[in-house]
Order: structure tokens, then sequence, then C-alpha cells
């Protein structure tokens, strides 16, 4: 996989000659196959990073989305969800600034292909307001294997304050949590092996364009595709 760039002018390639945070995440929900690493702008340069070359027909989306884009700004007030009390967390009920929220489960996977002897992220933008991630699993994993799991900031860094230029001191997705460190991969060549699961008994909060990233190394002598679904409860 080879990270490749595409250029856009902000004014003439956008619905309204303006570039949000929100690009990433139209960008994630398309139905492009390439994950996005991350975007960056300056005057009316915008840059968008993919993990790999994209096809014809992804390019054609890509340049379709990038053209539908409003630039809307995500309204800080409505980043922060402060829970002012918190019933137990199976009865899908919260307190969100006063208001009873309700929790619904959401799965998503996602998967990349690790060349052997290399580390590669597997990302995961988060799309919703805000959610509650409880935990992931792994699949395709191999003895002797490692990873390592982090919360990423969005792509012009909102959560953190974190600068995002210029480059390349400075990056968009700063990292504002990890809760995998060298984690050892179970032995795939075993029945029922191959499969690694994180769960957590308390939730953590996520807002949208964050990312939970999987820094997967494969140890192995080949190549391996390596999945990773992660469980998160929208509250809505």
């Amino acid at each position: 996989m080879v990270e490749t760039k595409y250029a856009y002018s902000i004014a003439g390639d956008t619905a309204n000659a303006k570039v949000s945070d929100t690009l990433q995440i139209e960008i994630g929900a398309s139905a492009i196959v390439t994950a996005v690493s991350y975007l960056t702008s300056s005057a009316d340069v915008l840059d968008i990073y993919m993990k790999d070359a994209l096809s014809v027909g992804d390019e054609a989306i890509l340049d379709a989305v990038v053209l539908a884009h409003e630039g809307v700004e995500l309204e800080p007030s409505n980043q922060k969800v402060d829970v002012d009390q918190s019933p137990p967390f199976a009865s899908k009920k919260i307190l969100v600034n006063g208001v009873t929220k309700s929790l619904f489960k959401r799965v998503h996977g996602v998967s990349e292909t690790i060349v052997a002897g290399a580390t590669t992220s597997i990302d995961f933008v988060v799309p919703y307001l805000a959610a509650k991630f409880t935990g992931a699993n792994i699949f395709g994993s191999d003895l002797g294997d490692t990873l390592d799991f982090k919360v990423m900031d969005n792509a012009t860094n909102d959560y953190s304050g974190a600068p995002t230029s210029p480059l390349p001191d400075y990056y968009p997705n700063y990292q504002l949590n990890q809760f995998g460190f060298d984690v050892e991969m179970p032995n795939g060549a075993i029945p029922n092996g191959g499969v690694y699961e994180n769960t957590s008994n308390y939730d953590a909060d996520l807002y949208p364009g964050m990312i939970i990233r999987c820094e997967y190394t494969n140890n192995g002598a080949t190549d391996k595709k390596i999945a990773m679904n992660v469980w998160l409860h929208e509250v809505k």
C-alpha cells in the first residue's frame, strides 16, 4: 500500500468554497473502499491523503464527495457531552445535559492487508455526534504479531487543540489516548485461534472524526489480511 495524495481547489471543487472536518467523515461514510489517512488545507489547496491509490471508480466518488461538501463546521458546544448522571450502562439510558438520551448499539468493521514485516494502521473514523466505545476484536492474527490500540483526534485536532501544521513537524489526528501496548496476538494455526478480543466494563466517550486505531505489526513471513470490529453505542 502506498499513501496517495489527491489535490483539489477549495474555491472551485467544493460546494461553498469551504472545507471543514466533516469532510473526512463524509469520505469515510462513502462507498470508497480505501480508507482516508488525513486531510490538509492551505490557502485554496485541499490535499486528501488516502491509504492507497484509488481505482478510477473510487476517485470519481471522491470527486463527487468533495464537490458536495458544504463546509459546515461542527459546533464545539455539540461536540462535548456532559454526563450529569449515569444509571447502569445496560439500562440503555443516560442523562446528558439534563436530557435523557438513549443508547443504540453500533458494530463496525474495517480491514487492511498487512505486509510481512510491516506495521500498518487499521483505522475506524467515528461517524456519530456522540458514542460510547466498549470494545473491539481482531481477526486473522497469528502468534508473534503485536498491536497497539489508540484513540486519535479528528483531522483538524479540534478536541486536543494540537496544531496540524506546518508539516512534517505537526500532524492531524493527534493521539488522545492509548489503551493497548505491544499486545501479543493468539496463534492462528490452532482451532478457534487468530481472534483477539478487548472489552471493558466501562465506556469511553467518542465524538465525530475521532479515530479508533489499531497499529498492527505483522511479524510473519507472508502478507495477511487483518480485520477489526469495534463496538459502539450511539448516544441520541
